[in-house]
């Protein structure tokens, strides 16, 4: 499992849950626009994708060691990081 607590650059945060979660939305669309960047959501919450498969594939995204990934850099947006992190731990 990856240690999401000590690794990570930036935290969002705010008093309404909901104006987080749109001010994060917005700056992905932003990034995603970057050239080689990508962009990862991982959303235990269901905030803004639907269900478990999407968080297991865009998990196994975020963790993929592949060949092509080399030239890309992956950006990742994480709503619920405590709820992640129970999920992990009970994969």
């Amino acid at each position: 499992m990856r240690n999401f607590k000590e690794n990570f650059l930036t935290i969002i945060t705010s008093k309404d849950k909901e104006e987080a979660i749109q001010f994060s939305l917005n700056l992905l669309g932003k990034i995603s626009m970057i050239k080689d960047i990508e962009t990862i959501i991982l959303d235990p919450e269901r905030k803004v994708l639907s269900g478990k498969n999407e968080l297991n594939e865009n998990y196994k995204k975020l963790t993929s060691k592949s060949p092509k990934d080399k030239t890309k850099h992956k950006i990742c947006f994480i709503l619920g990081l405590e709820k992640l992190i129970n999920y992990l731990e009970e994969i």
